[in-house]
């Protein structure tokens, strides 16, 4: 009887821990072999992507609708942009009377034109229905990949010369 006490007070003790351990179920911890930043731990359930510096910025390869395209990471820019000519190659066909919406550049005010990309692929990481702005070549030469994909990430963080994208 003094055995089923003690298992008793035991499991009693240990009940408040419970959710605590119910809610690890799935979520391991991976780390870098390089430290146990929060940074370098990606919650291993989710698709990660690392992108590291090249001089001095973050550039991403992605596969839009089969085509292969190299982004400029830019969190300053609202949405992701794309050149015309590159627009083109990925089936996006805009008339100059599309052209009306106002942009602030680094340039300056141009018009932009609006659009939506299905699916955008960076890695393992799959965003779909992402709003794109499309600018002239002239006001636009590399695509930039704008907040309007880095918001559909669960998290992305900047440490030292690596981005970490989780979704």
């Amino acid at each position: 009887m003094l055995r089923y006490g003690l298992f008793l007070l035991l499991v009693i003790a240990l009940l408040p821990l419970a959710p605590y351990y119910l809610n690890m179920e799935g979520h391991e911890r991976v780390s870098s072999a390089r430290g146990n930043s929060d940074l370098e731990r990606d919650d291993y359930r989710g698709r990660t992507h690392r992108l590291h510096r090249s001089n001095g910025s973050f550039f991403a390869e992605a596969r839009i609708r089969g085509q292969r395209l190299t982004f400029l990471v830019d969190t300053g820019a609202s949405q992701v942009a794309l050149p015309q000519k590159e627009a083109r190659k990925l089936g996006i066909f805009l008339q100059p009377d599309d052209f009306k919406i106002p942009v602030q550049t680094a340039n300056g005010v141009t018009y932009a034109a609006a659009s939506n990309l299905h699916e955008l692929r960076i890695g393992s990481i799959r965003l779909t229905d992402v709003a794109v702005m499309v600018l002239t070549d002239e006001a636009l030469s590399t695509p930039l990949l704008g907040m309007s994909a880095l918001n559909k990430l669960r998290r992305f963080d900047f440490s030292n010369d690596t981005m970490v994208m989780v979704q």
